[in-house]
């Protein structure tokens, strides 16, 4: 036998509705109209005003009155439910809960469903200095949506920054109304929950920031099973450079300077003229950045030759510059290996036939400190140009060619060992004599920096391999993990489809969550840019799980030849409930930190708008929830999206 659900949402309907018709009455019915009768005496003489306080206390008594009304017929509801079971199943424990969850097992069997309420998490991107992302999800683990989570604002604040890649935060909901049965509710969560960032080296993922590869153009911990290593599948790589002794030096000091990311120069202490490679290595990774920079040397002292790796820096950093105090010492800097980077490409053209007089040209770098080159004679070639530029710092690995005939030269100026995008040359030519000269400056190739934040993998696309990286990953069934990584392509193409899928093995099936969703998510390339930009999803694991389970990345739609993809700092981590039955979430960080209030308050938290809604249109799902606290037992009836349900909110009448 089974209960007749008719019979059983037919007594809760009407007893929902006498709730729903106490609370409309204590919140408008009964006091708006008192109300505007108040309002005839606001003017009144204060006898008369007095006479109104017998009136307002007597309202608020009618309200909280009600209030027994309502909670004793969830009482008498509960009960029902209760009885009914116990008669029809002979229930293993006598109580509300188990009773409930008879009901749902009896509604998922006979296919029946009440409808449905829709709700939705929105993440909004972050405010302040960093570049961290939010995801969040308005699901539970088993793919149906938390249709009693409640609609409100929630702060995400950050609230630690001792370790930047893993700030941790602060989430904080909207004021609660703890009756659910009052006619004030609902509100917010009042949710207090703490959160803490993820970043791509550590994670569920092992090498998710793709800067360990033992293997050539293989990454560690990843399996290509659709690739080309080196022609389809490569890493980018670091800077290499070299920094020779030679003369030899007897005696003195030397001091390496450097320009960080932020165009500040950095300068080591005095090194002695026979300083080692441990030394030099020990100095440099003082300067932020360059942590995990190595140096190794080959020949005999003091005729080193350094090698200088620079581990964990993303595209070209600027060439290592030397101020010599030896005797008779002389130090060589060269690049043996560019980091990778798409290097600017610049133009600066004369026109006008000047006759005589000189024109310069001036850099400004990442902290917009500006250097200005000495004179350049009006009808200079690129040869004298390039020596120009190159004195200034920073610039030292830059080349130029000209076309055109003099004086009317083009200069087209490469941006060799500058990573990222480099700001206009700007030029003056106030002492330029003769003719109508102008010098009209263009950047015709934007510069790119192939990696986010040390190395990044890359699919090089040759228009048709469908190239494709696996991890083996431990996760834990009935659970919500959020994925995000950083990409960008070199040249934006006009087609082309990457996946990520959580897999039964490689070249396996894809999982899906109970509710029937593949784990699946794709990002259409041509959506892409030059700049790293996070793309994230959210999977969820089934109640069964497989022997092995593989996060898979893959291009599913061939990318269009002649583009490259990059993508870097992989994360994948299990999601944070904010509060029970409400939205999950999940920060990862990005390259630049995101920071709490400064002790001194000038300077505000980071933080992050969580929005939740909630439409409220299924009558019956939100007055289990109000009178028998579904969403903290975890519990929630079958609904139907389609406006099919077979047990229809009429009956709350």
């Amino acid at each position: 036998m089974a209960v007749n659900l008719t019979t059983l949402f037919t007594r809760l309907g009407h007893g929902f509705y006498v709730q729903e018709v106490a609370n409309l009455a204590r919140l408008t019915t009964i006091p708006v109209p008192v109300k505007a009768y108040q309002d005839h005496f606001d003017s009144t003489s204060l006898p008369l005003k007095k006479a109104m306080a017998p009136v307002e206390a007597a309202n608020r008594g009618f309200q909280s009155s009600a209030s027994g009304l309502v909670s004793t017929l969830r009482d008498s509801m509960a009960e029902t439910l209760i009885e009914m079971y116990q008669a029809d199943a002979n229930l293993d424990r006598k109580d509300l809960t188990t009773a409930l969850v008879t009901l749902i097992r009896q509604m998922a069997g006979s296919g029946d469903d009440v409808d449905a309420s829709t709700v939705a998490a929105s993440a909004g991107t972050i405010v302040g200095t960093g570049d961290g992302v939010l995801v969040a999800s308005a699901k539970r683990a088993d793919g149906k949506f938390n249709e009693n989570l409640l609609a409100e604002t929630i702060r995400i604040t950050c609230s630690g920054d001792t370790t930047p890649a893993k700030a941790s935060f602060t989430a904080k909901g909207d004021v609660a109304v703890a009756d659910k049965l009052s006619q004030d509710w609902p509100l917010g969560s009042a949710c207090s929950r703490g959160l803490t960032a993820t970043s791509g080296n550590d994670n569920l993922l092992s090498n998710g920031d793709f800067d360990d590869w033992t293997q050539t153009n293989v990454p560690d911990y990843w399996t290509p099973s659709v690739a080309t290593v080196g022609t389809t599948l490569k890493s980018t790589t670091y800077e290499v450079q070299s920094l020779v002794v030679s003369g030899p030096p007897t005696a003195g000091t030397y001091v390496l300077t450097f320009t960080d990311t932020t165009g500040r120069v950095r300068s080591t202490p005095a090194l002695a003229y026979n300083a080692t490679a441990a030394t030099l290595q020990t100095e440099l990774r003082k300067f932020p950045g360059l942590e995990l920079l190595t140096v190794t040397s080959s020949g005999t002292t003091p005729n080193f030759t350094h090698t200088i790796t620079f581990t964990g820096y993303a595209g070209n950093p600027p060439r290592l510059r030397t101020t010599n105090n030896t005797t008779g010492g002389t130090y060589t800097h060269s690049t043996t290996t560019q980091g990778s980077t798409v290097a600017e490409v610049q133009t600066v053209a004369m026109s006008g036939t000047p006759t005589g007089g000189t024109y310069t040209i001036t850099y400004a770098n990442a902290a917009g400190i500006s250097q200005t080159t000495a004179a350049i004679a009006y009808n200079a070639n690129s040869a004298t140009v390039q020596t120009a530029l190159r004195l200034l710092n920073e610039l030292e690995e830059i080349t130029i060619v000209e076309s055109g005939s003099t004086p009317n030269y083009t200069h087209t100026i490469t941006f060799t060992g500058i990573g990222g995008n480099v700001t206009q040359l700007t030029s003056s030519g106030a002492s330029l004599t003769g003719g109508t000269p102008v010098i009209t400056h263009a950047t015709t190739v934007p510069g790119i920096q192939l990696s986010f934040l040390a190395r990044a993998v890359e699919f090089d696309s040759d228009g048709s391999q469908l190239t494709t990286l696996n991890q083996k990953v431990t996760l834990k069934a009935l659970t919500q993990y959020a994925f995000n990584l950083w990409m960008m392509a070199d040249v934006v193409p006009a087609a082309g489809v990457i996946t990520v899928d959580l897999v039964d093995g490689i070249g396996g099936t894809v999982l899906a969550d109970e509710a029937g969703t593949n784990n699946t998510f794709t990002i259409t390339c041509s959506g892409l840019t030059t700049s790293f930009v996070a793309k994230n999803g959210v999977f969820r694991t089934p109640k069964i799980m497989p022997t092995a389970v593989y996060l898979r990345i893959r291009i599913s739609t061939a990318v269009t030849t002649g583009s490259s993809i990059f993508f870097d700092h992989a994360a994948l981590v299990e999601m944070s409930e904010l509060y029970k039955g409400g939205p999950s979430a999940s920060i990862f960080s990005g390259k630049t930190a995101m920071r709490k209030a400064a002790a001194d308050g000038q300077v505000d938290a980071d933080y992050f708008i969580l929005t939740t809604t909630n439409d409220r249109a299924g009558e019956f799902q939100e007055w289990f929830e109000r009178n028998f606290n579904m969403r903290e037992k975890g519990l929630l009836l079958p609904s139907d999206t389609g406006g099919a349900e077979t047990i229809s909110d009429a009956l709350v009448a």
